[in-house]
């Protein structure tokens, strides 16, 4: 039997998902950046005339301590959710700045 290169990759890349899917890690990050994905579209929807190029968002610096440091896990990112916090700059330097708070369904809860 010949395996193509194509074969090859799909066979690859198909033994690479369940080690994905178990890595803990890599689920907080899908995790972070999808719910940001959430932050920034309730961000867009509530502050008039930005376009979503022109809202930063970013996990809180103690939210991403608190992961990087081990003290927060996948387990406490589902029962508790994440916090955002978020920037909309304009020309003249100045900026919105606020909060977005997640659940752990990555359903957007609060806007500030």
């Amino acid at each position: 039997m010949r395996l193509s290169s194509l074969g090859l990759i799909v066979a690859l890349a198909g033994a690479a998902v369940p080690a994905l899917a178990a890595d803990p890690s890599a689920q907080i990050e899908a995790r972070i950046g999808a719910w940001g994905r959430n932050c920034k579209n309730a961000i867009a929807e509530r502050v008039s005339n930005a376009s979503m190029a022109d809202i930063r968002v970013s996990l809180s610096a103690t939210t991403r301590s608190s992961i990087d440091a081990g003290e927060m896990t996948l387990k406490d990112i589902k029962q508790y959710g994440l916090i955002y916090n978020w920037e909309r700059p304009f020309p003249d330097g100045s900026a919105l700045k606020g909060a977005c708070y997640v659940d752990g369904k990555g359903n957007v809860t609060k806007v500030d």
